[in-house]
């Protein structure tokens, strides 16, 4: 049997803005996924199918960065037109198998026409003490006429990083910048819905419309009695400023947590709580559910970034 394989990983991401330059990214994740719509077709009332046919293909890539880094990438959470996209995954060799150097020639995803569209779907942390911020990105892809794949597959030069990146850890949860809340863990699903543009009977999009935002926060908590009292058994509006989840930032030479961060206020939420759940001798657990709106629904996102916000005492 043939012991030989060709082996890939996990590497970069390089990320051209309408109009801009390239950016690149090292990954922590990524995902690609043809999206491909495969449709059996029976004539005559056959009991198996008699053939197959392409049904349509939606093509969309995920990738997974340090929060600092995707806002670095895309600057806010509307999604933005990019000129290119590729995808580098690292080869490895040698027995046993090592990563091949930044530089050497490697697999490559490249979206060629132009028309790839990016935006954060979700902002999470990964690990259990000190959890590192993360943002996963998602592309989709379009095509110049309908018929050519928007991804060619290649091979490419691995691009190579200046610094490494900047990382942030969990920070609290202020509500209307008054009750300070001892937060487990947190995520912010951004609910931005995409529609893909398909015309004339062509296999892939040709272009995306955005048709909604609806930003949703999910907090884990431990204090059932002090959540109830804060938030009552039918929720709690935003007033004055919202509620506000902050990430704190990681001085990584000092191994210390800062006191800035991002900070992502809902200015117009509702705050309740979703499940409070008890295991054996452990502590209760809530999960408090924070879902935006905005003023007579308007086209803005409805959640506001700064960057460098300083945390509550």
């Amino acid at each position: 049997m043939s012991t030989a394989f060709n082996l890939n990983g996990l590497a970069f991401a390089s990320l051209t803005p309408h109009g801009g330059s390239a950016i690149v990214a090292a990954l922590t994740g990524q995902s690609y996924s043809p999206k491909l719509g495969v449709e059996p077709f029976r004539s005559g009332g056959d009991l198996s199918p008699s053939m197959m046919r392409r049904a349509g293909a939606q093509p969309a890539i995920r990738i997974t960065v340090p929060l600092a880094t995707a806002w670095g990438l895309l600057a806010s959470f509307v999604p933005i037109q990019l000129d290119s996209f590729t995808l580098y995954e690292a080869s490895f060799t040698g027995t046993p198998a090592l990563r091949i150097a930044t530089g050497a020639t490697t697999l490559a995803l490249t979206a060629t026409t132009g028309l790839a569209f990016a935006y954060i779907s979700r902002i999470y942390f990964s690990g259990s003490a000190t959890p590192l911020a993360l943002a996963d990105i998602t592309i989709l892809l379009a095509s110049t006429d309908g018929q050519t794949d928007p991804i060619t597959i290649g091979t490419g030069s691995v691009p190579s990083l200046a610094a490494n990146p900047t990382l942030h850890t969990m920070g609290p949860l202020v509500d209307n910048t008054t009750a300070k809340w001892g937060v487990q863990s947190w995520s912010l699903d951004t609910g931005i819905s995409i529609e893909p543009i398909q015309t004339d009977g062509f296999f892939y999009p040709t272009t995306y419309r955005v048709n909604a935002y609806q930003a949703t926060a999910t907090i884990q908590h431990n204090d059932t009695p002090a959540l109830l009292s804060a938030l009552g058994d039918s929720g709690k509006d935003g007033t004055g400023a919202g509620f506000i989840l902050y990430a704190r930032a990681y001085d990584s030479a000092a191994k210390a947590t800062l006191t800035t961060g991002y900070s992502f206020t809902f200015t117009l939420g509702l705050a309740n709580i979703d499940t409070v759940a008890v295991e054996g001798t452990n502590r209760a657990q809530a999960a408090i559910r924070v879902q935006s709106y905005t003023a007579s629904g308007a086209l803005t996102f409805p959640v506001a970034v700064a960057t460098s916000a300083s945390f509550p005492t």
